[in-house]
């Protein structure tokens, strides 16, 4: 019943904005990144980019609530006002992270542009998923599907596989690369970077970052931490040379589970690339930050304590068996993972990983992307 009244609102609701259709479309672009609408992941890369073109003077970035933060030059607007409503049906292109918008009318004038918000091929998402057997869920994700205008792809396999849980035709799939993986590609951008993080949380140039990035569950449950447990803080000592310290990155959906006196929060910092960039070793489970961090060879290890349940509950596209990260259900292989760790071989695990997936981050992906919006204003591209 729920997913029915859910569809049956945003049937309505599509009716309800093709009123605006009496609105001229602008040359204007308007921006949603989640989770929380702030200035974030490919939307905010892609801005910046573009906005060096100066091909475009108005910048629409949607947020919700009032302390969401956005550069100069960006009009806020709130998530699901009036105000919302006639930007969104009116702007010329649409920068989405997020999945399709079901209830945006199709409109031969208006050019959305999916980047998703995450890379490689791991769990599963959309209509692949368990929740998608239920009919009115898969309806309401359908009905949105002839308004996606491109869709930009991280890899060959991601391709198939999204084309695949969306029903959009692969010829919307564009080769680009995540225009967020961008900076791993230049070694001055991560330096950058990394100085940027270390001064904020005031750690010294030769003391070494572990980032612990967990991704959330369908259900919200709470995922067991042992990561500052000593034995393995030892291990990551004992492998960097260094003085360790530990950051937590939470999925915001279940951060209130990770509260640890020895690890620093880092749940709020706004931009995890930035994160990742400062970091020598990644934790995660089934978080695609794992791809995001392997375009620059450092280690990631996987620690999941809950591999079957979770298999069960999403599985995956591509088996854990071909992960080139080392993989941990308990902290005593976690340490048994990182005293063994051999760099050499893992580089060429990664390297084989990307061939395997088909990748096509090369760190030009905001240019691509880039001059298709200046392709689109200039009318050489059509719906």
């Amino acid at each position: 019943m729920k997913f029915f009244l859910k569809y049956m609102f945003i049937r309505m609701l599509r009716i309800f904005l093709s009123l605006f259709r009496c609105f001229n479309v602008k040359n204007r672009i308007i921006f949603f990144a989640i989770p929380n609408y702030n200035y974030i992941c490919n939307p905010k890369y892609i801005a910046e980019k573009i906005k060096n073109k100066k091909i475009i003077t108005d910048y629409i970035w949607v947020i919700k609530n009032k302390n969401n933060e956005v550069p100069d030059g960006f009009k806020k607007i709130k998530l699901y006002s009036l105000k919302y409503f006639y930007y969104l049906s009116t702007s010329k292109i649409i920068i989405n992270n997020a999945a399709i918008i079901p209830y945006l009318p199709v409109n031969k004038n208006i050019y959305s542009i999916y980047t998703w918000h995450g890379g490689g091929a791991y769990k599963k998402v959309e209509l692949d998923m368990p929740i998608a057997n239920n009919k009115w869920y898969k309806k309401r994700t359908l009905i949105g599907v002839p308004t996606v205008s491109f869709y930009l792809s991280s890899s060959r396999k991601f391709t198939e596989i999204q084309a695949n849980a969306t029903h959009i035709d692969k010829k919307r799939f564009i080769n680009t690369g995540l225009p967020r993986n961008d900076l791993f590609f230049y070694k001055d951008k991560i330096n950058e970077i990394n100085k940027k993080v270390r001064e904020k949380y005031d750690f010294l140039s030769n003391e070494g970052i572990i980032l612990y990035a967990p991704t959330w569950r369908d259900d919200s449950r709470k995922i067991i931490n042992q990561i500052s447990e000593l034995n393995v803080l030892k291990a990551f000592e004992k492998i960097t040379n260094k003085k360790v310290k530990i950051l937590i990155r939470a999925h915001y959906n279940t951060k209130k589970y990770y509260a640890d006196s020895k690890c620093i929060d880092v749940t709020n910092y706004p931009d995890i690339q930035e994160l990742l960039c400062a970091a020598d070793i990644l934790i995660t489970d089934y978080s695609s930050c794992m791809w995001d961090f392997s375009l620059m060879y450092k280690p990631c290890f996987i620690y999941a304590t809950d591999i079957d349940q979770y298999k069960q509950e999403r599985d995956f596209y591509t088996p854990m068996s071909e992960w080139p990260f080392p993989i941990a259900t308990n902290t005593d292989e976690l340490i048994n993972n990182i005293l063994n760790f051999n760099q050499e071989e893992y580089v060429q695990k990664v390297k084989q990983h990307h061939k395997d997936l088909g990748s096509f981050e090369d760190g030009h992906a905001c240019e691509r992307v880039c001059k298709l919006i200046e392709d689109i204003i200039d009318g050489k591209v059509k719906n």
